[in-house]
C-alpha cells in the first residue's frame, strides 16, 4: 500500500492587458473556489479530483508533484471551463515507482 502525502497550493492567477502605454491597463482577478479535492488510487495510478463551487476569469489549473515535497515538478494543464456554478475535473498520474507523492493544484 501506498503513502500518498497531499499538499495544495491555490494561487489566484492575475490576468494582465497592457493595451499601449497611452491607453488604460485593463486587470481582473480570477476566482474560484474548491469544495472538494480527493486523491485515491485508480487502476493502479493516483487519480487526482476536485470540484469547485464557482469559476470566474479562470484559465487552467496547473498540477505538480514532488516526491520529496520541496521540489515539484508539472504533471500538466487542465482547462477551467469558468461555470458560475462550478464543475468537476480529474486527472491521473502514473506513480507506480514512488512510495510518498505530494500533490499541488
Amino acid at each position: 500500500m501506498k503513502t500518498i502525502f497531499i499538499r495544495t497550493a491555490i494561487l489566484p492567477i492575475l490576468i494582465c492587458n497592457f493595451l499601449a502605454a497611452t491607453d488604460l491597463h485593463a486587470q481582473s482577478l480570477s476566482s474560484f473556489q474548491i469544495t472538494n479535492f480527493k486523491v485515491e488510487e485508480k487502476n493502479g495510478n493516483i487519480g487526482l479530483s476536485w470540484k469547485t463551487g464557482s469559476e470566474e476569469n479562470l484559465r487552467q489549473f496547473e498540477i505538480e508533484y514532488s516526491v520529496d515535497g520541496n521540489y515539484y515538478q508539472n504533471l500538466g494543464f487542465i482547462p477551467a471551463t469558468n461555470s458560475i456554478n462550478g464543475n468537476f475535473y480529474e486527472f491521473e498520474h502514473d506513480v507506480a515507482y514512488y512510495d510518498s507523492v505530494f500533490y499541488r493544484l
